[in-house]
């Protein structure tokens, strides 16, 4: 139930009063009373009444008075709208009530009337003010509203308008006007279908679609490339909205909202770079390509974009950075082709670091051959140089100040011809490990704050990738001289076990052939005499003559393994390899060659002299071409050549026989094997013990059908008091 109205009644008669309360309390009025114009302005201040019932005809005042008091005294200001109902029992006075309608009094009535038609002119006064109060509060709602909306829109974050159907411009927010300035004029409406300055734009496509197709249009990272606004990067969104014209007609009219993403897709960007440079960094070990991948992550296009990129790091002793890599354009043309050729691949920042990131530059790039060429003196004094010692960043414009007494760099860059640059120190725990130079020359663009900072970032990663690589290295080459020093110790076990076995045979072989000598010499004496005094003495079947010739051979072979046995170690002078080759295939050419075998012979000429036992070096060339020759059963190619290279000499024989099998390898230098029907297995073992004792190495290389190859290498240098050191040096070597 609402609350009770109260009824104020102004009039001198007290009839009046009783009538009045008694009739509008039943009909749920509350009534009060005053009698005289001033007192019923007092009521009405104090009671503050829904309606006033004022009668004209009043002591001190009339009712006329009373009402002009009302609204305008402003002593009774918080009550003068008080709904005021004038009774008059003065004749129809047209002009008095025309008078006192437009000075605001709601209705007028001639007494006498009816209490019922009292009732309801009060009844309809209070609804008519109860829709007028819901009315203006209606309005403020709406106009709060409104004004909160406008406040929404035009202290949006974000840009937004509207345009009518014919693609002009209704309203734009003023994040807009300051995100378009060059677009949008703050005093006219523009159609963006029509402006030359929105034609080509994407404000316009948008618009367009939407009214051409009645669906939203959106589009994400369009990077704005108008007036001041090629720096910009937006997120837009446009969408059809239809709204009702004065004439009531459906019209579709175009709301949008531009996203200023500029600085989140900085950031982004920041992220995605020092992510992929990362990810590369910890895909390679080698310090080379580490700063290769830095270098070129600081001047790819699509990542920092500088024009050039150096990194300097410290030399052992700390006064120093010696310039490591380079990697830009020389000068203007090679600037253009590089861009050009890069423009066409269209690469993105990930497909380009990878792409060229991980590879090594060419040696022979002149920005790399000049930085390799520089150092910076960390006790030059200079502006770069101070700034690197305090591990700070240095940029030098063209407005860097300097005094004529302190120069901006080291005059050891000059050859850089460094203009416009900025320097950062490459720090680790506080110690400086290097510097990185970058700038923009050939395309003269001003060195960004914002690229300064990104690079800041990466360099921050670089230290940490330098300190892996460093430790990489360092465990490299540990590794290196571990893997280096096992092979010599099992290379030396298997000889130091070879040279046993020799010894055990050479012993063993040595009793044997003292044992057999006596007895044979004295059979072959025997067997001579025979063979002289024999009938059949000139008979190639004669006994006497087979037992000798089979003394003799066995008298040969007990020759070899006798010197097997006591080969004496090497009486070396100083000699040419050349010349004990050329002797050796003057002595066994004619023999070869009566066998149908062809000899090649290529001899580097310029193999300097060198230390080795003359005689012990031709055993071992006879054996190996006798090795050859026995090799083929109707002629065959040999070819013998020498080659000098990092300090070692190669003797090369070569055959294209037969070859032999690989189960047959491991115990081709073991003696008394043999292959042969009539040899003794001696040959190859004594020539592996002679080249042993030069401090050189015996490698053989073959396959059956595919011919043999022995290598000899001997040290150019030989030591024969350290011969394991010569072993080293030989067997560093990969033929």
């Amino acid at each position: 139930m609402g609350k009770q109205k109260t009824v104020l009644l102004v009039d001198d008669e007290q009839i009046m009063h009783d009538l009045a309360s008694a009739y509008l309390e039943r009909e749920g009025y509350s009534l009060r009373s005053a009698y005289t114009g001033l007192s019923g302005l007092e009521a009405i201040k104090s009671v503050k009444p829904d309606i006033v019932l004022l009668d004209y005809m009043l002591p001190q005042m009339n009712g006329e008075q009373v009402f002009e008091q009302l609204r305008r005294n402003p002593e009774y200001e918080d009550v003068s709208n008080t709904p005021v109902i004038l009774l008059t029992a003065r004749g129809s006075d047209d002009s008095l009530k025309t008078r006192l309608l437009k000075q605001g009094i709601v209705a007028y009535l001639q007494k006498p009337f009816g209490l019922r038609e009292l009732s309801e002119v009060i009844n309809n006064i209070i609804t008519l003010r109860d829709i007028r109060h819901s009315h203006r509060l209606l309005e403020f709602e709406v106009k709060s509203t409104k004004q909160h909306l406008s406040s929404i829109f035009q202290n949006a974050p974000v840009g937004i308008f509207s345009c009518n159907q014919r693609g002009e411009l209704i309203e734009v927010n003023q994040h807009l006007k300051n995100l378009l300035p060059d677009l949008i004029s703050e005093n006219k409406l523009i159609n963006v279908l029509e402006s030359d300055q929105f034609m080509n734009s994407f404000f316009a496509e948008g618009v367009r679609t939407v009214l051409e197709t009645g669906e939203s249009w959106k589009k994400e990272l369009i990077p704005c490339t108008c007036g001041h606004m090629q720096d910009l990067i937006l997120n837009v969104h446009f969408v059809p909205v239809n709204v009702a014209n004065e004439f009531g007609d459906r019209m579709s009219n175009v709301v949008g909202i531009i996203e200023d993403v500029t600085e989140w897709e900085r950031k982004n960007f920041q992220l995605r770079l020092l992510s992929q440079v990362t990810t590369a960094m910890q895909q390679t070990m080698e310090l080379k390509k580490l700063l290769h991948l830095l270098l070129t992550a600081i001047t790819a296009g699509p990542a920092l974009g500088f024009t050039r990129a150096m990194i300097f790091l410290i030399n052992d002793s700390a006064t120093e950075l010696k310039g490591a890599m380079g990697v830009g354009p020389s000068s203007h043309e090679d600037a253009l082709q590089t861009w050009n050729r890069l423009n066409k691949l269209n690469l993105d920042m990930e497909e380009y670091i990878f792409k060229y990131g991980l590879s090594l530059p060419e040696n022979n790039e002149a920005l790399n051959l000049t930085v390799l060429s520089c150092s910076i003196p960390l006790y030059a004094d200079s502006a770069l140089t101070n700034a690197l010692r305090e591990k700070r960043t240095y940029l030098h414009t063209q407005n860097t100040n300097h005094t004529s007494m302190q120069p901006a760099i080291p005059p050891d860059l000059y050859p850089l011809q460094l203009d416009e640059f900025v320097a950062l120190p490459v720090v680790s725990n506080d110690n400086l490990l290097g510097a990185i130079i970058a700038d923009n020359k050939f395309n003269n663009q001003i060195i960004q704050e914002d690229r300064v900072h990104l690079l800041s970032l990466i360099a921050s990663q670089v230290a940490n990738g330098i300190e892996k690589a460093h430790s990489y290295e360092q465990l490299r080459e540990e590794k290196q001289k571990l893997e280096h020093v096992l092979s010599e110790l099992r290379r030396t076990q298997v000889r130091l076990i070879h040279t046993e076995k020799l010894a055990a045979i050479g012993e063993m072989a040595a009793h044997v052939a003292h044992e057999i000598r006596n007895p044979l010499v004295t059979i072959g004496g025997f067997a001579r005499q025979l063979q002289k005094h024999s009938e059949f003495a000139m008979n190639e079947l004669n006994p006497a003559r087979i037992i000798a010739d089979e003394v003799l051979r066995l008298e040969k072979i007990l020759e070899n393994v006798l010197n097997f046995t006591k080969l004496p170690d090497p009486s070396p002078g100083e000699n040419n390899i050349n010349s004990l080759v050329r002797e050796v295939i003057a002595q066994i050419e004619p023999e070869l060659h009566e066998s149908g075998i062809i000899l090649e012979v290529h001899l580097q000429e310029d193999c300097p002299n060198q230390h080795f036992d003359w005689g012990q070096l031709k055993q071992v060339m006879l054996n190996l071409l006798k090795n050859s020759q026995q090799s083929f059963e109707n002629g065959g190619k040999i070819a013998v050549s020498t080659q000098l290279e990092n300090q070692i000499v190669l003797i090369r024989v070569e055959d294209n026989g037969p070859g032999i099998g690989s189960d047959m390898l491991t115990d081709i230098f073991n003696p008394f094997y043999t292959t042969k029907k009539h040899g003794t297995g001696l040959g190859l073992a004594i020539s592996q013990r002679i080249i042993h004792s030069h401090g050189g190495d015996i490698r053989v290389k073959t396959g059956l059908g595919q011919g043999t190859r022995f290598d000899v290498l001997l040290p150019l240098n030989f030591e024969p008091g350290n011969v394991e050191n010569s072993h080293s040096i030989v067997n560093a070597v990969i033929v």
